[in-house]
């Protein structure tokens, strides 16, 4: 993989850089203190910190506890709400292929030769609007404005989304037609840290393999390299068979690629995943989401339990 600088705009890669800040979008993006760790939000901040909350009514709390995240970004509201019920069957470790990381460096390889070839397409961003967008509806209270538009029923690009609580896929960018590179918003307080990911994908076709390249990893090795597989939820799943997040991918491997930072190169894990449905909407997850909602639904229930 080229080392790049990633930037707005129609595309996803601009000129190489060598400097960490330069996996590169803007430094507002994730707000720093002096000692490196993430300024939390302003209380009170119309749009920042959390979704704007409706009036409050003391019979009904659920419409008082609002989703809550430490971006500073607005986010969607309600948040997802996931069942938790697991496949009644034994879920596999993943055999790693072997000369599977050569085999990934090399696709990464002929990207960089072969420049002409790549679509390097932003189809996601969390915080940037898209540029070309000419929708300018109004926005409904926690709704947010979806990055991409498909121009019609055959265009089966990916729609991503992450603006809810715990999601923090920054940007994707469409490589080729079914392979995406993704970039995540580094952990809340930490100096860059990057491990946790989870967002949503929606648009996809039954059947077809969908490669993901989450880009800007940090950690030198991985449990994914010694059986570890990405976490999945089908919304078409849950409600026709009542499964939740399951196990899922092929190809996974993890590994330095050659995107520069201060002290060396980020890493790259990356992993192909054929979704069950047509046009579901399924969520990747490192490990299994619990959010500060999640947490508050349980308090609740625990209150009325006792």
């Amino acid at each position: 993989m080229a080392s790049a600088k990633i930037s707005s705009g129609d595309s996803g890669y601009s000129s190489s850089s060598e400097t960490e800040g330069d996996l590169g979008l803007e430094r507002e993006a994730l707000p720093e203190q002096e000692d490196g760790r993430t300024a939390p939000a302003a209380p009170g901040d119309a749009g920042h910190g959390q979704a704007p909350a409706p009036p409050k009514s003391p019979d009904r709390l659920e419409e008082v506890e609002m989703p809550q995240t430490g971006t500073g970004y607005p986010m969607i509201s309600p948040p997802p709400h996931h069942i938790w019920k697991c496949p009644p069957y034994p879920e596999p470790l993943n055999e790693l292929k072997e000369g599977i990381v050569s085999l990934m460096t090399m696709h990464d390889n002929k990207r960089q030769l072969n420049p002409a070839s790549v679509l390097n397409r932003v189809v996601f961003d969390s915080i940037e609007p898209n540029p070309g967008s000419k929708i300018k509806t109004p926005l409904g209270h926690g709704e947010v404005r979806q990055y991409y538009e498909p121009t019609g029923p055959d265009d089966d690009t990916l729609i991503f989304e992450s603006r809810f609580e715990s999601g923090n896929l920054r940007r994707a960018i469409q490589i080729y037609p079914g392979e995406y590179d993704l970039i995540l918003r580094p952990d809340i307080n930490t100096r860059g840290h990057t491990q946790w990911y989870y967002f949503s994908v929606s648009n996809m076709r039954k059947g077809r393999k969908y490669k993901f390249n989450i880009i800007n990893m940090m950690k030198p090795d991985s449990v994914y390299n010694q059986g570890l597989r990405p976490l999945a939820y089908s919304n078409k799943e849950a409600e026709l068979k009542g499964i939740g997040w399951y196990r899922t991918a092929t190809d996974i491997a993890y590994y330095a690629n050659n995107i520069k930072r201060k002290t060396g190169s980020y890493y790259t894990l990356t992993f192909t995943v054929t979704f069950p449905h047509d046009r579901d909407t399924c969520y990747l997850a490192h490990c299994f989401p619990f959010t500060y909602s999640d947490l508050m639904r349980y308090a609740r229930h625990a209150r009325q339990a006792h």
